[in-house]
């Protein structure tokens, strides 16, 4: 070990495995706190348990209505092609684009 004048300089291969050691621990410990508090307010039911991917789907679908223009059948149609919703987003925008019919 040689030393400097106000602190000791360690070979960098001496500290590799036991820096790796506590990069490792520090890591795990911050990834699992957030678990511990997640789990707690779900368990008190403080914390609303997550929506199925359907709903955010038919959101988009409603937007797209809201909006009530081609581009946003399309770009609805783009992200979800093969949704069951994408049907009736193709037969929606259909209607759109042919004059007279609703």
């Amino acid at each position: 070990m040689r030393t400097s004048r106000r602190f000791p300089v360690l070979a960098p291969a001496a500290l590799a495995p036991a820096a790796l050691a506590l990069a490792a621990l520090a890591l795990a410990a911050v990834a699992l706190v957030p678990l511990c508090f997640a789990s707690e307010a779900i368990a008190a039911g403080s914390m609303a348990p997550a929506r199925p991917g359907d709903v955010a789907v038919r959101e988009e679908l409603e937007a797209a209505r809201r909006a009530g223009t081609r581009p946003a059948y399309d770009l609805f149609i783009l992200r979800h092609p093969d949704n069951p919703l994408a049907r009736v987003a193709r037969r929606e925008r259909a209607r759109l684009a042919t004059p007279g019919r609703r």
